[in-house]
């Protein structure tokens, strides 16, 4: 057995702890991927919230910004206030608001600053020209 720890150095201490990603940064956890952040707006309000560039949307979860919302392929998510978040004279896209919008549950890490989220359930719901639940239509 020592032969063995000794072959596989990652397994003389598997429980020390290792850094997730760089000092500062932030990691959202989804599908299976990691994506990190390097830069993230603070939250302002007693809930955490994770805001982005919205930029790094696509990166994220596939939705882009577009003059009709937050699309993915032909599915529109208008956007409001509440989604677009301007701070310190800069825009940020709230993902932990948006994901409540879709109803997509998530957790936070607030020791490590990793969040992680589920699937978003209306995308893997058949649908017949409307979001289930949410009420919002395909462009």
């Amino acid at each position: 057995m020592a032969a063995a720890f000794m072959a596989y150095p990652e397994l003389r201490h598997p429980f020390e702890a290792k850094p997730i990603h760089a000092e500062g940064s932030t990691s959202v956890l989804y599908q299976g991927r990691q994506i990190t952040l390097t830069e993230t707006g603070s939250s302002t309000d007693s809930n955490q919230s994770l805001l982005i560039n919205s930029e790094d949307l696509k990166r994220i979860n596939g939705f882009e910004l577009k003059p009709e919302g937050a699309c993915y392929a032909d599915m529109c998510i208008p956007l409001t206030s509440k989604l677009q978040v301007t701070q310190d004279g800069k825009q940020w896209f709230d993902l932990t608001a948006f994901a409540d919008l879709l109803e997509q549950p998530y957790v936070f890490d607030a020791e490590s600053n990793v969040w992680s989220f589920a699937e978003i359930p209306a995308m893997r719901r058949q649908y017949d020209g409307e979001w289930l639940g949410a009420g919002f239509r395909n462009s």
